[in-house]
């Protein structure tokens, strides 16, 4: 659990004068699952994630809750309030569980988030239980379509767990939001059947947000694949996004929520297969990045230096999963 001598996230709360609010534990890295410690973290210092894992009455000790939940245990109950903890026994049950991870390569950190999240919402519903999972990440979704020949306006409701969203050079959360909801038409091969006019047609179609969720997580689609490399490249455009978010692509009498930035999971490296994760989270109003082992005290200006980058440079710091929380 560390060395004797003060840590270095010790150190940066005794220069501002203040003793440490809670528990600030890294993660080792010993098989390449910086993509993974990076999630565990984020999720961690989501407080109702947090609550309500540590509080559930769990049927199956072999299972992934049950293992995440013995760790966040152990982290909240540690005699130190720095040093490192292991995740061993966490990814050993998500390694037989997901072929895909039971290796030491390197993984894409929103791939392992989804699957995580997925998971525990089985297990969940598996032993009967009220899904929680659901209750803080959930959100809908509405698709309208619009056939252009009888004007007839059809809804087709969906669920998510997060929004994956477009980027281009030098824009926002905002816009990027504002684009996954513009209107597209579909024709040529692409034409929508209308159930009306018993045909294909030429049609309008938009997504909007129905319901939104409790916690937002946001997922810059960073990673794009490029034929003339045959492999994927990292788009490390310049992206903002606020410490205060309203969604600006909901349906008319979709209740208003205003949310709050608590987590950002940061790539650093020119791509997925080759780069590193680390989590930048909120913790009683105090920055707190966890870089694997490493933690440290952090401004808050910190937050615009990994928007990314107006210049094509594939290896800057980017946000790439940002967790937002409703306020109300």
């Amino acid at each position: 659990m560390g060395g004797t001598g003060p840590s270095k996230i010790e150190k940066d709360f005794e220069q501002c004068g203040e003793e440490l609010p809670e528990r600030y534990l890294g993660f080792e890295n010993k098989d390449n699952i910086c993509y993974a410690n990076s999630v565990l973290q984020a999720l961690y210092f989501c407080q109702d994630f947090r609550k309500y894992l540590i509080n559930q009455k769990i049927a199956s000790r072999d299972t992934v809750m049950s293992q995440l939940q013995e760790l966040y245990i152990t982290m909240i109950t540690s005699k130190r309030k720095t040093g490192v903890m292991s995740t061993k026994n966490v990814m050993s049950k998500c390694k037989v569980l997901n072929e895909l991870f039971d290796n030491d390569d390197h993984h894409d950190s929103h791939e392992f988030l989804i699957w995580l999240i997925n998971r525990l919402d089985e297990e969940l519903k598996a032993q009967g239980s009220q899904s929680w999972v659901q209750q803080l990440f959930e959100g809908k979704f509405t698709t309208q379509t619009k056939c252009l020949c009888c004007q007839n306006v059809t809804h087709r409701d969906e669920v998510f767990m997060d929004l994956s969203l477009d980027v281009k050079q030098n824009c926002s959360i905002l816009s990027s939001l504002k684009r996954y909801s513009e209107i597209e038409t579909l024709s040529g091969a692409d034409k929508f059947y209308c159930e009306t006019c018993a045909c294909k047609q030429e049609a309008q179609t938009r997504t909007l947000i129905k319901d939104p969720p409790n916690i937002l997580i946001c997922h810059l689609k960073r990673f794009k694949y490029s034929d003339e490399l045959r492999r994927y490249t990292k788009l490390s455009y310049r992206v903002a996004f606020p410490s205060q978010l309203r969604l600006n692509n909901t349906v008319d009498n979709c209740p208003e929520k205003l949310y709050e930035l608590f987590a950002c999971i940061v790539h650093l490296g020119p791509g997925f297969q080759y780069g590193h994760y680390m989590a930048i989270v909120k913790s009683h109003g105090h920055w707190i990045r966890f870089d694997d082992d490493y933690v440290e005290k952090v401004d808050e200006a910190l937050i615009q230096h990994i928007f990314g980058s107006s210049k094509e440079i594939g290896s800057v710091p980017c946000g790439y999963i940002l967790f937002y929380r409703a306020t109300f």
